[in-house]
């Protein structure tokens, strides 16, 4: 977690020399699943590290569409109307994606028991 926010101040700092395209794509989500799927795989094994990286590849849907609908209201709409639109598009995006993981899920434990 400290290497993760030492990158992150990093490109905070950095952003007003780059700009704000490049600090973005300076970002820290590659770095900071990487970290995580390491300390999984260590300690868990490949399986878990696959299940780290899966979930944040699920997650960042819903983060995408906060900052979306943020994005888009922001200028539009109060403040507090903003949060709560990008807030209700990010927990249905969440919920969608939790409902196919676990549909998928269930056809994989399915199958398994067929064979």
């Amino acid at each position: 977690m400290v290497i993760v926010t030492t990158l992150v101040m990093t490109v905070t700092a950095v952003a007003g020399i780059v700009g704000a395209r490049t600090a973005g794509l300076l970002a820290s989500f590659p770095i900071f699943g990487t970290i995580l799927a390491l300390f999984a795989h260590r300690m868990r094994g490949a399986e878990t590290a696959r299940q780290v990286l899966r979930g944040m590849v699920f997650a960042l849907y819903g983060f995408a569409t906060f900052f979306m609908i943020f994005g888009i209201t922001v200028t539009t709409f109060s403040l507090e109307t903003t949060f709560a639109f990008s807030t209700a598009g990010c927990l249905l995006v969440q919920s969608i994606a939790l409902y196919l993981v676990r549909r998928q899920r269930g056809e994989g434990a399915q199958s398994a028991a067929a064979r």
